[in-house]
């Protein structure tokens, strides 16, 4: 990434910069409470990755921050958002959502703008298939049961998310990068945690930090984020190379300048 970091309407010229104003973040009350800090600890470390992540996607910092959440190891985005994104990308030409009562199925068609006008790609989810997913039971007089909450009192709204996920990354795979759903990834039984994209964020920023004073805000922050032992062993290694090659750089200047 580059030296400026997209949060909220402002630029962060360093990362300590951008370590101050995602600490100010977390500590508010208006902060979501997923990246707020508090007796669990120092969120601000999560507030920074998730705007990292959301600006990838052309999302504000606060956007980041309502969107984005952390599902079974997975970094998601709620379904809401997967239109906007798309729509910010420039490349819709139109997304339509059905729904069709008599049969429970929910079907999601979109045009890509830079694509003949014949073209278009749709996908369809419907309570037979979250049936079959074992998502769902139904009952002889048709009632639908789940263990899961949100298939049992919104079905009709799971299977919108579904099919709209399916039809917008299928289409938009330059806009959406493979992100996940949140709505799909918390019916996954859960993994072991993936390695998310936080450690090559961190990597990128000790590869860029050019003072001292930079790779000691970033070294602050490594000690609270949410990464392996080994992620975080590899990265002190690497802090520790980037500071010698700093170091030394600042005693070739000081004697070119003599």
């Amino acid at each position: 990434m580059s030296n400026s970091l997209a949060l909220w309407e402002m630029k962060a010229s360093s990362f300590e910069e951008a370590q101050k104003i995602a600490t100010l973040v977390s500590n508010s009350s208006l902060c979501p409470s997923a990246y707020r800090s508090g007796p669990a600890g120092d969120k601000s470390g999560d507030v920074i990755l998730a705007s990292a992540y959301g600006a990838t996607l052309g999302m504000s910092l606060m956007q980041s921050l309502s969107n984005i959440s952390v599902i079974n190891g997975h970094a998601t985005v709620w379904g809401d958002a997967l239109p906007a994104i798309c729509r910010r990308s420039g490349k819709v030409r139109y997304i339509k959502e059905d729904f069709d009562p008599e049969t429970m199925t929910a079907t999601c068609t979109a045009a890509r703008a830079d694509e003949p006008q014949d073209i278009t790609h749709s996908a369809s989810f419907s309570i037979e298939d979250a049936r079959r997913a074992n998502l769902v039971s139904i009952d002889d007089k048709g009632n639908i049961n789940s263990s899961k909450g949100p298939w049992k009192q919104y079905p009709r709204r799971m299977l919108q998310m579904r099919a709209r996920a399916y039809c917008l990354r299928d289409t938009f795979p330059d806009a959406l990068q493979g992100i996940e759903v949140t709505e799909e990834v918390r019916d996954y039984a859960p993994q072991p945690a993936r390695h998310s994209g936080g450690a090559d964020i961190f990597r990128s920023r000790i590869d860029e930090a050019e003072t001292l004073d930079d790779l000691n805000a970033i070294g602050a922050s490594l000690k609270s984020a949410r990464l392996s032992a080994d992620e975080k062993a590899a990265l002190r290694e690497a802090w520790t190379l980037r500071r010698d090659s700093i170091k030394n750089k600042d005693v070739e200047d000081a004697t070119i300048n003599q």
